[in-house]
């Protein structure tokens, strides 16, 4: 993947900010007899078989991989597909109509993976910023957006490189927290947010952190493609932090 690679703009929040509390669905699972390097990620589907979700990067050791996951409450069941092909039973379906919390534990040759789904609410907190510059810079086929953030809760440099992708009209990203990359593929119609957990140092109180493109289009005719990133980090106290990447441009 080619990176196009820019300096962090470095900006400070304003008192610009404001709060509001909203229910979700709060899936949390925990995963045994497999080693993590034949498990690298859960993909959550609808009840369609739509991906609308993927966690990545568990915490754990070798014999047990645990996270969790918010997802929207007007959601009433999920299918939780383990992402290798070669584990007998790998989807997992789970019911989210319950008001209190249920457990499901499920056992089969290959894994043993316990459940739980509950509904919480959670305080989410819309952090506005004063800063000179968007946030995004293009080049042919690739833009980067990256910004130093530095709020009480999340003090990290955040850069996403995106590289359009003309085979499968889609998007080659590559998402850094302090360095540490993500990568993944998506789709430009309707792509669900990225979510992956973030094992670094100093980040032990976030539970994980998604990234979010709006505003995809693509003009064939003036070979644009423009859109917008936001990021949001979920805290373990049940609260969310969204901010605005930036908007781009991208000539392909």
């Amino acid at each position: 993947m080619r990176l196009f690679l820019i300096a962090f703009l470095c900006f400070v929040p304003t008192s610009l900010s404001f709060g509001f509390s909203k229910r979700q669905n709060v899936i949390n699972f925990s995963v045994k007899g497999i080693e993590s390097s034949n498990l690298n990620s859960i993909k959550i589907l609808n009840k369609n078989w739509e991906s609308i979700a993927k966690f990545v990067n568990f915490y754990g050791n070798s014999t047990k991989l645990t996270g969790n996951i918010r997802l929207s409450n007007s959601l009433e069941k999920v299918i939780l597909k383990l992402d290798n092909n070669d584990i007998d039973q790998n989807e997992v379906l789970v019911s989210l109509k319950s008001k209190d919390i249920s457990y499901t534990t499920v056992h089969t040759d290959s894994y043993k993976m316990k459940i739980s789904a509950s509904k919480q609410m959670i305080q989410k907190d819309v952090i506005l910023h004063q800063n000179d510059s968007n946030g995004c810079e293009c080049e042919h086929g690739n833009c980067a957006c990256c910004v130093a953030i530095s709020v009480p809760e999340f003090r990290h440099s955040v850069c996403v490189n995106a590289t359009y992708n003309p085979v499968s009209i889609g998007l080659d990203l590559s998402i850094g927290v302090d360095g540490h990359y993500f990568s993944e593929e998506i789709s430009l119609r309707n792509p669900p947010p990225i979510c992956f957990s973030l094992p670094i140092p100093g980040a032990e109180h976030v539970a994980g952190v998604c990234v979010a493109f709006t505003k995809l289009d693509l003009d064939k005719k003036a070979k644009i493609l423009a859109g917008c990133m936001d990021f949001e980090v979920e805290l373990i106290h049940l609260r969310v932090l969204s901010f605005h990447l930036g908007c781009f441009r991208m000539p392909i």
